[in-house]
């Protein structure tokens, strides 16, 4: 494809899921499935045509993903001749059991991300039962995203069935959800959000557990729905209301109770939860991929690092891209596990890089770029001093470099005349209410006025 004014920068979620299946990290597990049953009889023509017209609107469910000049962008392509594959199988001994093998099939069928990115499929297991299902690729279209679609669906199909007129369509652009995405990674929210799941990402990885699969069980199909027993459920309602805690939280938490007891190693239990960001009213009527993603970090193992600890390097989507091409240039060097980056010379070919070589390195490049006093210490005190700014105290900031000591992150932290003004305006209004309110008694059992 060429770059065209239709062409449009990926959001910082999709970019993600870009570099995870470009490095061979993820396969079509990235591809949604919504299986649904309808009652009744379904014109299969009809239902074609109403996916037809929803997939028009919904610009954002159509965006093909494709690169120029080494970086990645999309654009929404129209599908004239979109088809509903249609399968009969009302004359099967077990026609819902073959239907669910069909739809597997389907999803596990990988989508080319030059588009179309999506795939639907009607099942007839009986003369008033049928199936429908979809298929879309986490690139362009997320869980709400789908039932979105799914709804407007049945909306247009509906009108076309009782001959009434169809309600104007809702969706935004997909240049309104790219929009949306760069107005939020420019907004507070956003840097809360970043500090937030920074601060809670997992502190050390661990061997990657999976429960063990059933002969013949696929790894795309959800099992059946299983009620959970009243018996169980009425002392977890009785506890989540003394406690005030969701529902949901504390089976969460039981889950992960579950879990820690299967695998029994390490101190951590790390479940993947989609987080949405649709909270503002325009992100509620984009058919796309609004899913939230937690920063990615590399985590430096400690006995690599000077000081012999941990040491978390939060890195940019863009420069992910990056680190895209490095590895697979890597791969023609080396594929043996340690060290990321490797010396290509022919004295030291395939060997890891030295702390002196990438010192030169940097020196030259700061030499190029007229920045003399660029270093390979540069970005780390960036990063601190931007920590401090969030308002990071000392001890979380040492703790994420890596720092033995508090003073030693002291020596990073660069913060202005200004910075250090309002953290003091803030630290002394705090101790102004603190004063207020034991003056008053409030908090502290006293009365007002003595």
């Amino acid at each position: 494809m060429e770059l065209d004014d239709g062409a449009l920068p990926l959001t910082r979620g999709q970019l993600d899921i870009w570099l995870a299946q470009k490095t061979g990290h993820s396969g079509t597990e990235w591809q949604l499935g919504l299986f649904v049953r309808i009652e009744g009889t379904v014109e299969p023509d009809a239902l074609e045509w109403a996916i037809g017209q929803v997939m028009r609107e919904a610009e954002p469910a159509r965006a093909a993903i494709f690169g120029v000049d080494g970086q990645v962008f999309q654009r929404a392509i129209d599908y004239p001749d979109l088809e509903l594959d249609f399968y009969d199988l009302s004359c099967s001994g077990h026609p819902v059991q073959e239907a669910q093998e069909i739809a597997s099939s389907i999803q596990r069928t990988p989508l080319p991300l030059a588009g179309p990115l999506f795939k639907f499929a009607l099942f007839r297991t009986r003369l008033d039962e049928f199936y429908l299902f979809a298929s879309g690729h986490h690139i362009v279209i997320d869980v709400i995203g789908v039932a979105l679609v799914g709804h407007r669906i049945a909306a247009v199909y509906s009108a076309i069935a009782s001959f009434a007129p169809i309600a104007p369509a809702f969706f935004g652009s997909l240049q309104n959800l790219v929009d949306c995405e760069l107005e939020y990674e420019a907004s507070n929210d956003y840097l809360e959000d970043q500090a937030y799941w920074t601060r809670n990402l997992p502190a050390e990885s661990g061997p990657d557990y999976r429960l063990p699969q059933a002969v013949g069980e696929h790894d795309y199909w959800p099992s059946a729905p299983v009620p959970l027993d009243p018996m169980v459920l009425r002392p977890v309602n009785e506890l989540c209301h003394v406690w005030n805690v969701p529902r949901t939280s504390f089976i969460t938490a039981a889950c992960a109770l579950l879990v820690h007891g299967w695998c029994a190693e390490g101190s951590e239990v790390v479940l993947d939860f989609p987080v949405s960001r649709r909270v503002r009213p325009e992100s509620k009527t984009l058919p796309g991929m609004v899913a939230g993603v937690v920063p990615l970090v590399l985590t430096v193992s400690a006995e690599t690092t000077k000081t012999r600890r941990e040491r978390v390097v939060p890195y940019s989507a863009s420069t992910g891209v990056l680190l895209s091409g490095y590895l697979a240039h890597r791969a023609t060097i080396s594929r043996a596990r340690g060290p990321l980056f490797l010396s290509e010379s022919r004295r030291n070919h395939g060997e890891p890089l030295t702390l002196w070589t990438w010192s030169k390195v940097i020196r030259r490049i700061a030499l190029a770029a007229d920045l003399p006093r660029f270093s390979t210490h540069t970005t780390r005190h960036l990063c601190l001093t931007d920590l401090a700014r969030m308002g990071w105290d000392l001890h979380a900031i040492a703790s994420f470099a890596g720092d033995r000591s508090s003073e030693s992150a002291m020596t990073y932290i660069h913060l202005s005349g200004r910075d250090l003004s309002e953290k003091l305006r803030l630290r002394m209004q705090q101790i102004h209410s603190w004063r207020v309110d034991l003056l008053t008694g409030v908090g502290h059992g006293g009365t007002k006025g003595k």
